[in-house]
């Protein structure tokens, strides 16, 4: 009797067991091929590869500006010249339409967005471009932090 009760409760365990894993691996396979998934991922690159391209764009044109007044500009704003088509000062990830901000540090320059965040970190946190850019963890907070970087010397 012992061995039967023993022998049931090893099946139902195992057969619990069983369903978690299958859960889980349809869960993975769902959202591996999830359309919405994929066009997510897709909506993420291309923002984070137009923040690339905008301080891309934008380095030359602060570098130039320390060449002609000797100082760093405090701002893109200041900056007074005629962007590339699509290439934007104002900070992609700002919420409140915040331009790209300049950390001068001496000699050399950090033109940053604050990144996906949203959380102005003076360039000392930075994105890992290779994580996914919006997960959360149990608490709400991104997992991913930080301040997309170009760092600027003259």
């Amino acid at each position: 009797m012992l061995i039967k009760c023993s022998i049931r409760k090893v099946l139902a365990i195992t057969g619990i067991i069983s369903l978690t894993v299958i859960a889980f691996l349809l869960v993975a396979v769902l959202t591996a091929f999830n359309p919405w998934t994929r066009a997510r991922e897709k909506a993420q690159t291309e923002l984070l590869n137009s923040v690339q391209l905008d301080l891309k764009a934008l380095s030359p044109r602060i570098l130039q500006y320390y060449g002609t007044y000797g100082k760093w500009p405090k701002s893109v704003r200041e900056l007074e010249v005629e962007l590339p088509e699509g290439v934007s000062v104002t900070d992609r990830f700002s919420t409140d339409h915040q331009p790209y901000r300049i950390a001068a540090r001496g000699d050399c320059a950090i033109l940053y967005s604050v990144g996906p965040d949203d959380i102005d970190d003076n360039a000392r946190i930075v994105f890992d471009p290779s994580k996914d850019l919006w997960v959360f963890d149990s608490s709400g907070n991104l997992t991913n932090r930080g301040d997309i970087v170009v760092e600027l010397h003259y």
